[in-house]
């Protein structure tokens, strides 16, 4: 009963561990696009 319990809150972890994941991956391509757009534009 406690193992099922474990595993499930680890399996729940493990879909918290990777949504933050792809939240950093997302927003650091995201700054890296803006810094890209703001260094064009300032080239121009």
């Amino acid at each position: 009963m406690s193992f099922t319990i474990l595993r499930s809150i680890f399996q729940i972890f493990n879909v918290f561990n990777y949504v933050i994941e792809q939240c950093l991956l997302t927003s650091g391509k995201f700054r890296q696009l803006a810094n890209d757009l703001f260094l064009e534009n300032l080239c121009l």
